[in-house]
């Protein structure tokens, strides 16, 4: 079980039908910052507006969950993103199909883990392609998946098309030989756009 399951067990309000309930408050910002996703970079969190300069600092904070205290801790924000890009980057979109949503959560789940393996396998198509993002949207038993990239130099769109459904290949074999999964992948498009991964 990988930190994003064990923190969804613990936390069962972050998906809840309601979205999530799960905030921190934290100093220098005025409101509780709700918590949009845990991925590989740890814990994800939206703020309105200017953004203090408190990176690379532990500060002491405040955890709600459904705007009641849970627990007390100290953060350091590592880093604070735009919410919107300057330019979009090139990517990919497939749908995949799980028997059941709590499949299409483990799913949702292990692509996030094994982002360090899809990258490499991205990068054996030349070092200019690059896979820089994993989103991910589940809606009942289907798993949207946007494949962000990033291009140094010169890669065909073709290229591109090439390495997503590679690996597309790669992570439907893996469910079968690993987990004895069934994966249907269900649409492939080269512009296609999904949410990003808060709605999980």
């Amino acid at each position: 079980m990988d930190q994003s399951q064990v923190f969804r067990a613990m936390m069962p309000g972050l998906t809840s039908a309601n979205g999530a309930r799960i905030a921190v408050a934290y100093p220098s910002f005025p409101r509780p910052l709700p918590l949009v996703r845990l991925d590989r970079r740890g814990l994800v969190f939206r703020a309105a507006g200017a953004a203090p300069l408190v990176c690379g600092l532990p500060r002491a904070a405040t955890l709600l969950v459904a705007d009641e205290p849970l627990c007390s801790l100290r953060l350091v924000i590592r880093d604070i993103a735009p919410a919107g890009e300057a330019a979009p980057r090139p990517s990919r979109s497939a749908a995949f199909r799980l028997p059941c949503h709590s499949d299409a959560l483990f799913f949702a789940d292990w692509l996030e883990y094994h982002f360090d393996e899809l990258r490499a396998l991205s990068q054996q198509h030349g070092p200019q392609l690059q896979l820089n993002q994993l989103e991910r949207q589940v809606a009942d038993d289907e798993v949207g998946v946007r494949f962000v990239y990033d291009i140094d130099g010169h890669a065909t769109r073709h290229a591109l098309t090439d390495c997503a459904r590679e690996a597309c290949a790669w992570i439907e074999t893996e469910m079968r030989d690993k987990y004895a999964l069934p994966v249907a992948q269900e649409r492939f498009s080269a512009f296609a756009a999904h949410a990003r991964a808060g709605g999980m």
